[in-house]
């Protein structure tokens, strides 16, 4: 999976891992410890991955980049939605989506997605060490998502005016 093909290969790659492991779970009769590693092998290479694509992307500075990372944390996080992974891996994830954001200008929803991801980091871990950034980031990301531009701030009329 980390080492096969170019970048989106293994993005994609990665999904059919998650997906082996997610039909073998299913499937029953598997022996618990073989489950377990398995399952250990598709979170540790599917959180490598993800930070691997993260790091050339904040060196590229290339959209590609960035949505190539943000969809590996993305399946890292829903593959283990139910259980507390580390709140660095949201916020990781947020980080994509802003990137993705400010790239993308044309398509304000890049900034919803940010947002409500950072206040999901909020959420996971509100006494963490990632909690006040990702609250800074959410209130910024909200506000882009909600204005187009400062202009568009200032000629809303303010509550109670």
């Amino acid at each position: 999976t980390l080492s096969a093909g170019t970048e989106p290969e293994q993005v994609q790659e990665l999904g059919r891992l998650g997906a082996a492991w997610r039909h073998l779970e299913q499937a029953g009769g598997v022996p618990i410890d073989v489950l377990g590693e398995c399952r250990a092998k598709y979170r540790d290479s599917a959180r490598e991955l993800a930070f691997v694509l993260h790091k050339q992307a904040q060196r590229l500075r290339q959209l590609p980049t960035f949505e190539l990372a943000a969809a590996a944390y993305r399946d890292l996080l829903g593959a283990f939605a139910g259980e507390t992974l580390p709140a660095e891996v949201a916020f990781f994830y947020a980080e994509c989506l802003w990137q993705i954001a400010a790239l993308a200008p044309a398509d304000a929803s890049h900034w919803r997605t940010a947002a409500e991801q950072y206040t999901r980091v909020v959420h996971l871990d509100p006494k963490g060490s990632y909690v006040k950034e990702a609250a800074y980031a959410a209130v910024l990301a909200w506000q882009n998502a909600v204005y187009e531009d400062d202009a568009d701030l200032h000629q809303r009329p303010r509550p109670g005016a």
